[in-house]
């Protein structure tokens, strides 16, 4: 065991990203509200067509953070203790998620005037992606701390820290065609990151770690 660095049970880690992720879907939802000028005369559809930018900021969002919390969830789930390092590296993690309704907030309040709403998204999205790429390349080398194996990143690793932010490159210049274009990039790489993983037939690639 490397000197100076403390193990713990996963426990609280979990408990924590949980709260945070579901503190954020709550604030994502908080943002939805009927325009103030809407008159009680008015009809459902008028003030949903009036706040349609909030509800795509929203969609994405969600879906989104639902692929993070997914393979953050699927990454710890067979570890029994993290290194005090990959505890830091997940509060800053949870940093980036947490600006997350920030992002979400410009495609609403902008629109699609212009690509910068979207360049915004992508870029949080890039930060986000290669934070949890760093989690995970944490994570896994605590679960090699007892074991003999291949040290080589796994899917998982490159895909976050390496095509991940490839992908919000894309999406920044497609945004520059049409914002929609961008957020379509972003939604389809994450919804793709989903169906892979739950798509797999495969149990989480960490084996359970045996730091007592």
């Amino acid at each position: 065991m490397a000197r100076g660095i403390r193990y713990y049970k996963t426990e609280r880690l979990g408990a924590l990203s949980d709260g945070v992720f579901a503190i954020v879907l709550t604030l994502l939802v908080l943002e939805l509200q009927i325009p103030s000028q809407a008159e009680a005369t008015a009809s459902a559809w008028s003030a949903v067509n009036e706040n349609w930018h909030e509800l795509i900021g929203w969609v994405v969002s969600f879906i989104v953070l639902a692929r993070m919390w997914a393979i953050h969830h699927d990454t710890f789930a067979s570890l029994k203790r993290v290194s005090s390092r990959t505890i830091l590296i997940n509060f800053i993690f949870l940093a980036t998620i947490s600006l997350i309704p920030f992002a979400a907030k410009f495609v609403g309040f902008y629109e699609f005037s212009g690509p910068s709403a979207t360049i915004v998204f992508s870029t949080m999205l890039a930060l986000t992606g290669f934070t949890l790429g760093w989690v995970i390349s944490a994570a896994e080398a605590d679960a090699r701390l007892h074991q003999k194996g291949n040290e080589s990143w796994s899917w998982r690793v490159r895909h976050h820290l390496l095509l991940l932010p490839i992908v919000a490159g894309l999406a920044i210049l497609g945004a520059l065609l049409h914002p929609a274009l961008g957020l379509a990039i972003l939604t389809t790489e994450a919804v793709v990151a989903i169906v892979i993983l739950f798509s797999s037939g495969e149990d989480s690639e960490l084996e359970p770690e045996s730091i007592q």
